[in-house]
């Protein structure tokens, strides 16, 4: 039933981890809404001038001014053809003789803070800051005002940049918020593939192996294998649908510090050695062990290292289990140096490796080697001469406070 339970709880908080995140960050694109909104604003800005200001009534005055605000509903839809109509008709509106009014030199400022808003590079909106900035000074510097042309900038063009970084600063605190989240939503995937691996497929795979060999001790009961056939092969199956989706949840994610996190203790390396024996003797393989009781010595690793190499330690004990041959003989080597903990796992492989490859993925391996280097230890796997042997070292507790 822990199996089953396990399984249930993992997927529940693997279902919770896929819901739709937020909109992906990146360049902000606008809506119709939007549209319809920077089309109001214009609107607004031309009868402003034409009803509101000493715009006087002649058609160059209000072309200018029209063309002035009609850059920003185009801006908005074609970015660069706006801005170029905006700096067009400011430099326009600043070479004629005729008095343009105000808005035909100064609505291009609402370009400008639309264009910081969306996330636009700044040393381009600034660049173009500059380019509408200087015939507004230099024709109040030609009249004999310039401190007037100045005036305006400060009143309409220093608000519209400040507005338009607020904005630009709120957009990129909520794209901020949703990489963050991304990424929890990563590590978290990434904690219980790992937990489904090393307790539920782990689970799954044993007791497969276990009916096997259940099943070779008492081939003449008709009824028993029958049972075990009808037991065995759907279990084998869904090890290999969970470890496929395993490999398919891990396939692009690498952020190893998750691999320290863990939602629950590893099991004691008694409890896995002693199932291993009892899989093994039915197989007719022997198990030596030597040193494991450094894996439990305060002395050597910390608390923390313990429950990693532990984990480790578990998936190359199933491994062996799984992949070593019959009448073989399978060895668990641990020593210390005073700098490091070194561990050695080998045992006998067939040369003609079994075709059922629903029991293995890959993951456990690779998850032991990036645990082993996150805790700054190598791993190294080594086969040849029909044997397979992996060897890690991590640093003991003495070399950690000296570092």
């Amino acid at each position: 039933m822990s199996v089953f339970s396990s399984l249930r709880s993992s997927l529940v908080s693997l279902h919770s981890s896929l819901l739709p995140a937020q909109e992906e960050p990146g360049l902000w694109r606008p809506t119709r809404r939007t549209h319809l909104l920077h089309l109001g604003v214009a609107v607004f800005l031309l009868v402003f001038a034409y009803l509101f200001t000493g715009l006087p009534h002649e058609p160059v005055p209000v072309g200018l001014t029209v063309l002035s605000c009609i850059a920003l509903p185009v801006f908005s839809a074609m970015p660069v053809v706006g801005m170029l109509l905006g700096v067009a008709a400011t430099w326009a509106a600043s070479s004629v003789e005729q008095d343009t009014g105000i808005v035909a030199t100064l609505a291009v400022w609402s370009v400008i803070s639309v264009l910081i808003a969306r996330g636009c590079p700044r040393w381009i909106v600034y660049c173009f800051a500059y380019l509408v900035a200087v015939p507004v000074v230099w024709v109040a510097a030609r009249q004999g005002q310039w401190v007037n042309g100045f005036i305006w900038i400060v009143l309409v063009g220093i608000p519209c940049v400040v507005l338009g970084e607020l904005l630009r600063r709120q957009r990129d605190r909520a794209n901020e918020n949703v990489r963050d989240r991304r990424q929890a939503l990563v590590r978290q995937r990434r904690l219980i593939a790992s937990e489904l691996h090393d307790t539920v497929a782990r689970d799954l795979a044993y007791a497969v192996m276990t009916a096997e060999q259940l099943k070779l001790a008492h081939p003449e009961d008709d009824d028993l294998v029958r049972g075990l056939d009808a037991v065995i092969e759907p279990v084998r199956m869904a090890v290999g649908q969970l470890r496929r989706s395993l490999q398919n949840i891990t396939a692009t994610d690498n952020d190893d510090a998750v691999l320290l996190s863990s939602v629950t203790s590893p099991r004691p390396i008694t409890s896995v050695l002693a199932d291993a024996r009892r899989v093994l003797e039915a197989r007719g393989v022997s198990l030596e062990v030597e040193g494991t009781e450094l894996f439990q010595s305060e002395g050597v690793l910390t608390p923390g290292m313990q429950q990693q190499v532990l984990r480790v330690v578990n998936e190359l004990i199933d491994n062996a289990t799984k992949y070593t041959s019959a009448d073989g003989r399978v060895r668990i080597t641990v020593e210390t140096n005073g700098h490091a903990l070194e561990c050695m796992v080998t045992n006998p492989v067939d040369v003609n490796p079994s075709k059922d490859v629903a029991l293995s993925s890959g993951i456990g391996l690779e998850g032991a080697r990036r645990r082993v280097e996150t805790l700054g230890g190598e791993l190294v796997t080594n086969q040849g001469g029909g044997r397979w042997a992996v060897t890690f070292t991590v640093p003991v507790r003495g070399a950690w406070q000296n570092a």
